[in-house]
């Protein structure tokens, strides 16, 4: 019983936190009664190496969930989420709405759970999570493309008000991103920054944003790439 009210409490804390955050996906605002198997589901997506949307029926009896493991995560996969919820679930005709962002519940509407959902489930809490990779998600939507000055993208304005909810910019973002990019020797960051041989000169539009990145912090241009590798 103890353990059925901090869960509780836990839960009503983490959705009272949510409700300080910037909305850019379509949650929830209706009360509703969570099911044991969406409790369940949602166990099983928060375990996910990178968890982005969970999208709950609005009579709490179905769900979908949508991960993402690429650098670029559009918003507009909270979509693939609540499609998923409404083509797996027995809804009954019911829209999905969005329950969590990452692992923080999003729902704006009370929460309550099904009176036998605490006796053979152990259902943690959940507390915000801005891990590294998470981050790293919304400041590479946050800020323009390399082949752009750097600044604010202006058509991702809600992920931008995200990135400064967390205290980046766009330099610390740039600085996130380009922490994961591997090569150290300026001959191999140069020679997978910039444009193959048969292109305009430029930096890779389809290279991995934290390789160009590294590259335009390290104080190389496309021109100064193509020195060091002899083009």
């Amino acid at each position: 019983m103890k353990r059925s009210l901090k869960v509780v409490i836990g839960f009503v804390l983490a959705s009272a936190l949510a409700g300080c955050q910037t909305t850019f996906y379509e949650a929830g605002t209706t009360p509703i009664t969570l099911s044991p198997t969406v409790v369940a589901g949602f166990e099983k997506y928060k375990q996910t190496d990178y968890p982005l949307f969970f999208a709950v029926s609005t009579n709490g009896q179905g769900y979908g969930y949508y991960t993402c493991d690429s650098i670029y995560c559009d918003p507009d996969f909270s979509g693939q989420a609540i499609s998923i919820c409404e083509r797996q679930s027995q809804s009954g005709g019911l829209d999905c709405k969005i329950f969590a962002f990452e692992r923080s519940i999003v729902w704006k509407g009370s929460i309550t759970y099904s009176p036998h959902i605490f006796r053979n489930r152990t259902f943690s809490a959940i507390r915000y999570n801005r891990s590294f990779r998470t981050n790293k998600t919304i400041c590479s939507i946050a800020i323009t493309p390399p082949h752009e000055p750097l600044g604010w993208n202006p058509q991702r304005a809600a992920w931008v008000e995200e990135a400064k909810s967390r205290n980046y910019t766009p330099e610390k973002c740039a600085n996130l991103i380009a922490q994961s990019a591997v090569p150290e020797s300026a001959a191999i960051l140069c020679k997978m920054a910039i444009t193959v041989a048969d292109q305009p000169l430029g930096w890779d539009a389809g290279q991995a944003l934290d390789i160009v990145w590294k590259a335009k912090l390290r104080g190389f241009t496309p021109e100064g790439c193509a020195k060091i590798i002899g083009r």
